[in-house]
């Protein structure tokens, strides 16, 4: 944008930066867009690998306040969820 004063001369106001984000055409570069493209998608996989229904059918279950949490590989990651806060550790049936 440029703005004439009384001598003839223009002053800019906004400058503006050259975009390196787009080439001759005018599009946006095809490597940022894969790029872009390559990030959104691992993203939403690795989401979708660590589902809570995933972790209900582990061997070992607490038990605390009436919750039932079959999470737990060993009793011994079990034992130190529930350790001091009055849990119990149960064995899940349904993941055998």
């Amino acid at each position: 944008m440029r703005i004439a004063k009384s001598a003839g001369a223009t002053t800019e106001l906004f400058a503006r930066a050259p975009d390196d984000s787009r080439d001759d055409s005018g599009g946006l570069h095809m490597s940022k867009l894969a790029l872009l493209a390559a990030a959104i998608i691992m993203t939403l996989s690795a989401m979708g690998a660590a589902t809570p229904g995933n972790a209900q059918n582990l061997p070992w279950c607490s038990k605390f306040k009436g919750m039932t949490n079959c999470m737990y590989a060993t009793r011994q990651q079990c034992r130190a969820s529930v350790s001091g806060r009055h849990g119990t550790c149960v064995q899940n049936h349904r993941s055998m």
